[in-house]
């Protein structure tokens, strides 16, 4: 038996009912799903607001509530066979699921911004090679990646002289008519991608 539990800085993009389905094909058992706010610090999004205050004191009381109602589930189930308590897992529309699918391994490396460093700024502390999740920055004697890189932008952040630089103003355009366009087509389409989706 097992449940689900996600963060998201604005839209889980149909996180819980893509890992549920996900757990039932393997043959395991969802007992519960929860996908609460908390901060993301992505640059791409920060400026929005989306996380800002999260997670909060009702973020947290829920989260709790959550795993009281987990161990409730769980004793039911265990002990009553009790199947009908079980929730259902239903698609959303949400343009932001759309871009999850298209967006490949191919396509993040097409379309987000490239990662460069400014070797009049840099002072080589390789504190960009020690926060990579990927592993893939090494200094020679300047930061270069060798491997694949997921996009993650911690390089950026973390670098203490603004040194690498990332150009994220055309994508944060681009982002800003997508997100236009998720408000006016949203229930047009909504009956369409959960068929699609499911």
């Amino acid at each position: 038996m097992n449940f689900i539990f996600c963060t998201h800085g604005g839209q889980d993009a149909n996180t819980l009912p893509r890992m549920a389905k996900g757990l039932k094909e393997r043959g395991l058992l969802v007992l519960g799903e929860l996908s609460i706010r908390g901060y993301d610090s992505f640059q791409l999004y920060i400026e929005f607001n989306y996380s800002k205050g999260h997670p909060d004191e009702k973020d947290l009381e829920e989260a709790e509530k959550f795993g009281q109602e987990m161990v409730k589930n769980y004793r039911l189930v265990k002990e009553g066979n009790r199947l009908n308590i079980l929730p259902e897992f239903k698609f959303r529309f949400s343009l932001l699921h759309l871009s999850s699918l298209w967006l490949t391994k191919g396509r993040v490396n097409k379309h987000l911004p490239k990662i460069e460093v400014d070797k009049e700024e840099c002072i080589k502390c390789g504190k960009c090679a020690e926060i990579c999740p990927s592993g893939i920055i090494k200094l020679n004697p300047y930061p270069i990646r060798k491997g694949d890189c997921t996009r993650c932008y911690c390089c950026e952040k973390i670098c203490p002289q603004g040194a690498v630089v990332v150009n994220w103003r055309p994508t944060k355009r681009l982002l800003g008519t997508f997100r236009t366009c998720d408000r006016v087509v949203r229930a047009p389409f909504r009956i369409f991608t959960q068929h699609l989706l499911l």
